[in-house]
């Protein structure tokens, strides 16, 4: 559904392909492209004409969440709940990267930012209570910080100095100091 923000009133509903379970989505920074994470894969939207025209494969068993792009508009990044952080290319819309969370109870990620500078993305390891902190440059598991019981929602200071996570099972939401990962 796309909402005029000044009046409130919805002015389109798009009909995503696939067997639902749509579960985030990320508007790109030029606001041309709106990428949804559908439950099998991720599904590209012209914003101007408010129309779906690509679908991202994402390979077979994924399940995508949390979605968010970096402030470039070059990479898309995807979490996946079966462990994963799925890295795309948003020029070919193809994956170009799969990083592993790890398991422990069973790594979950769930929800995903990218740091203002594109350098660090944070991913919410809902099962493993931590925050997974990945290099963009290498595509790598950098850190996992501890946070609250089963965090969901991350989000950044527009300086990127500090990450919130929203913690579900503890009612809590951790801060995070991006500089000491404390």
């Amino acid at each position: 559904m796309v909402v005029n923000t000044l009046s409130g009133n919805t002015i389109a509903r798009i009909a995503i392909p696939g067997i639902g379970g749509i579960a985030g989505s990320a508007v790109s920074p030029d606001g041309l492209k709106v990428y949804v994470a559908e439950s099998i894969s991720n599904v590209v939207i012209n914003a101007s004409t408010n129309t779906v025209f690509s679908t991202i494969n994402l390979g077979a068993n994924v399940f995508p969440y949390g979605i968010a792009i970096s402030p470039n508009g070059s990479t898309v990044y995807a979490t996946d709940q079966r462990h994963n952080v799925i890295v795309i290319n948003a020029l070919s819309n193809s994956v170009v990267a799969t990083i592993f969370m790890g398991t422990g109870q069973g790594a979950f990620p769930f929800g995903i930012a990218v740091s203002p500078d594109g350098s660090k993305v944070y991913a919410a390891n809902t099962n493993n209570n931590n925050l997974a902190v990945i290099n963009t440059a290498t595509n790598t598991l950098v850190d996992t910080i501890p946070v609250g019981r089963g965090p969901y929602g991350v989000a950044l200071t527009p300086d990127g100095s500090l990450v919130y996570v929203a913690n579900e099972f503890s009612n809590t939401v951790s801060v995070v100091n991006t500089s000491t990962s404390s």
